[in-house]
């Protein structure tokens, strides 16, 4: 439902990273070596970065304070205000990313499903916890993201923060989205959950399985490129070698384990599973 308070956290985040964005092109100077689409999309990082940076403190503190999720928890203030805040930066990134064209054709496509998919739980009236944790386990690891976009853009890409930075966005995607993300679009499955909630978290879900996928793929070419070409590694290249070969039957097998599996488990009879620390509930 579509309240009042949705609106105003929503604009207020909105019209925030607008004029953000407005101080940054007037107070960054980028790189004179970038075209005029790159100097935008170096401005739009550092407006990225903040969001991240707010998204990860805002989430995990409504997180640790809620002891872990609670799958069936009313969407009370506090989830509206966290999700409000990234819903209205999304809306803002969008727009943004519309009329200079810093976004290709899959990440057009990757924030069309974000956006639906944050607003379809934004609206409902029971998840809000589902809806932190996801806002979590997306905006952990893009922190490093963003600060690798940025020294990539300086042709600081040799660095050694460059290279931290992207090792520690490697192992937390692949972490929070693969494993975390994977439990919890199991468990939504278990649960007295709206179906739209459910529908959405497993299409982001699919979504990030998907770069995850690209994440190892980009591992593969490493490996060869490096030329390490011990028994394990030539193992693990010509897997990937042969998933990249057969991109529309690895699409269809992530559709198909993302969304149509836990559906399928929970009507075999399957029960939920939590990751649990005392009282805490990891997941």
């Amino acid at each position: 439902m579509f309240t009042v308070d949705h609106f105003i956290t929503t604009a207020i985040s909105l019209i925030f990273y607008s004029c953000l964005n407005v101080a940054c092109t007037l107070k960054i100077k980028s790189p004179e070596h970038l075209s005029s689409k790159d100097t935008r999309d170096h401005i739009g990082q550092h407006i990225s970065f903040v969001h991240s940076s707010l998204s990860c403190l805002l989430s995990l503190v409504v997180y640790i304070q809620d002891s872990g999720i609670d799958y069936e928890s009313d969407f009370s203030y506090k989830y509206i205000f966290v999700m409000g805040h990234s819903m209205g930066y999304f809306t803002y990134d969008l727009i943004y990313a519309e009329i200079f064209g810093v976004h290709d054709l899959a990440m057009r496509f990757h924030h069309a499903c974000v956006m639906v998919g944050g607003y379809a739980l934004f609206l409902q009236d029971k998840g809000g916890s589902i809806g932190i944790l996801c806002i979590a386990l997306t905006e952990l690891s893009n922190p490093c993201m963003q600060v690798r976009f940025i020294l990539k853009s300086r042709k600081e890409d040799h660095s050694k923060l460059y290279k931290i930075s992207e090792l520690l966005f490697a192992a937390l995607f692949v972490f929070n989205r693969g494993v975390i993300g994977t439990y919890l679009n199991y468990n939504v499955y278990q649960y007295d959950v709206n179906n739209v909630v459910r529908v959405f978290v497993s299409l982001i879900y699919a979504i990030s399985i998907y770069w995850v996928y690209v994440i190892f793929c980009k591992g593969a070419k490493y490996i060869k490129k490096k030329e390490l070409l011990n028994p394990l590694s030539k193992l693990y290249v010509k897997i990937f070698d042969t998933l990249r070969a057969n991109q529309y039957l690895v699409i269809a097998g992530i559709f198909t384990w993302s969304i149509f599996m836990p559906p399928s488990l929970k009507m075999l009879g399957s029960t939920p599973h939590h990751l649990r620390l005392f009282q805490f509930t990891i997941i």
